[in-house]
């Protein structure tokens, strides 16, 4: 009986042990399924990952040859707008840096025609006054932004005003994210990304701010390129306005010299007793074409050192009513001889800070002008007072008056307003046009305007000169 009981244990405790051994081998079969699995689904992840990684290259590729197509930097933009939709984004909008450092709306894209309507109702609102909007804190911060949950609660908080809290519900947005376009240190715009359909994570930021970062240089390339076009337009102008300049100025020269030439081999002949006219006239006519030479290369020289910043001002307090006397003195004789009252009322002008004989270039100029251009029995009158702190002179006159098209041209060099109307005597000669080329240019010197005012031909003129006083030059300097 011992024996068969002792066969009967061996039994079970076999049984036993095999059932263990059986569900140890079946544990190690589950674990080696479990590790299989988990290694196929690394496996997967990881070819997941790298089909990923190879699409943001082949976007970031194909999207860096599309934005760098241009060199236009707005159209540069406006690609990049509907280069993430649908790839990254649902809706797309494009802000854009304005001079006051601020963000101003520029391009909107959506996947639904519907939807962008909305969407560029939304943009064209808004603004900087309110928010915060993630373009607007990704801008100032040159940081992207990320919301990744757009709750109701976030839409009531970035709304302007009810209206726009509407067009923010309606758009159905999931997720955003706002990445600033950054270029040389410098933000340049902000570009949003909106979704309806998935949650944005830090692989879709890091994708979009890739995309940011060659959407700005393309940016920052456009605009020096068109900074680069644009110094070269002004450099062609420039060398125009010289070649002009230079040939206007030789045949202002080459008049008087032709004239004095003549003369002076007419005077020969009469010194040497050929020509039996007296030698008086021919004398003055030389004299007078030479001292109208000696005038203009005076103004050349004056005009080019003006130019090319060579002059320097001998600043110190200057009262204006001196100033103003003095220039008076000059051109008395030229009024009384013409008929013309010249009427100087200083008034209560305030000292600036100035150099005295360059404004009495100035003045002298402008009153010469009034005279000249002022009929028998006309009037020119200055008055001086004081606006806004400065000292502001109106030299006013009864004279020809000027078209309103050529208020602005007439400081242009050698160029003259037509002031006669044409059922007038035939025009007289002017002179060359440099001199209120030169008193603006000296005006500005000084850190002040000059401008001219008139209601039209045969209505007389205005030229107002407003130079900061003491003071005011003393906070500028």
């Amino acid at each position: 009986g011992v024996t068969a009981l002792s066969r009967g244990e061996l039994a079970h405790r076999v049984q036993v042990d095999a059932r263990n051994e059986i569900g140890q081998l079946a544990d190690h079969v589950n674990a080696m399924a479990a590790r299989l699995e988990a290694a196929r689904d690394r496996e997967s992840r990881a070819v997941a990952e790298a089909r990923a990684a190879r699409d943001r290259l082949a976007f970031l590729a194909g999207a860096s040859t599309q934005i760098g197509a241009s060199l236009d930097y707005e159209a540069t933009l406006r690609a990049v707008a509907h280069l993430v939709v649908p790839v990254l984004a649902d809706g797309c909008l494009v802000d854009l840096a304005d001079p006051d450092h601020a963000t101003r709306p520029f391009a909107a894209a959506h996947v639904d025609p519907a939807r962008e309507a909305l969407l560029q109702a939304l943009h064209a609102g808004s603004d900087e006054v309110h928010g915060p909007r993630p373009a607007v804190a990704a801008f100032h911060s040159g940081k992207p932004e990320l919301v990744p949950d757009v709750t109701d609660v976030w839409m009531e908080s970035v709304s302007q005003d009810a209206r726009q809290l509407d067009l923010l519900r309606r758009l159905g947005l999931v997720s955003c994210m706002a990445v600033p376009l950054v270029a040389r240190g410098r933000t340049v715009g902000v570009v949003t990304f909106l979704s309806s359909s998935r949650r944005y994570g830090s692989e879709d930021l890091q994708l979009a701010t890739e995309l940011a970062q060659r959407a700005a240089v393309a940016v920052d390339n456009a605009r020096l390129f068109r900074a680069a076009q644009e110094a070269i337009r002004q450099a062609q102008g420039a060398i125009r306005s010289r070649d002009a300049f230079l040939a206007r100025a030789s045949h202002e020269l080459r008049t008087p010299l032709t004239s004095a030439l003549g003369n002076v081999r007419l005077l020969r002949k009469a010194v040497a007793g050929s020509l039996k006219e007296p030698p008086d006239a021919l004398i003055a006519v030389a004299v007078r074409n030479l001292e109208q030479m000696a005038a203009l290369i005076e103004d050349l020289l004056d005009a080019s050192k003006l130019a090319a910043g060579q002059e320097h001002l001998a600043l110190a307090p200057v009262d204006l009513g001196a100033v103003l006397a003095s220039s008076a003195d000059v051109v008395a004789a030229q009024a009384r001889e013409k008929g013309v009252t010249l009427d100087i009322a200083p008034g209560a002008s305030r000292p600036v800070l100035g150099d005295r004989l360059k404004l009495e270039q100035v003045f002298t100029n402008l009153l010469v002008n009034a005279v000249k251009f002022t009929p028998v029995g006309g009037r020119v009158q200055v008055s001086a007072c004081v606006e806004g702190g400065a000292a502001v002179v109106r030299v006013r006159d009864t004279g020809e008056g000027i078209d309103a098209d050529e208020l602005e041209r007439i400081f242009e060099p050698f160029y003259q307003a037509r002031r006669v109307a044409a059922d007038e005597r035939p025009r007289r000669r002017r002179g060359a046009g440099l001199g209120l080329a030169i008193c603006r240019q000296i005006v500005m010197l000084h850190g002040g305007r000059i401008w001219a005012e008139s209601e039209g031909l045969g209505r007389g003129s205005v030229f107002v000169v407003r130079i900061p006083g003491v003071n005011a030059g003393e906070r500028a300097a």
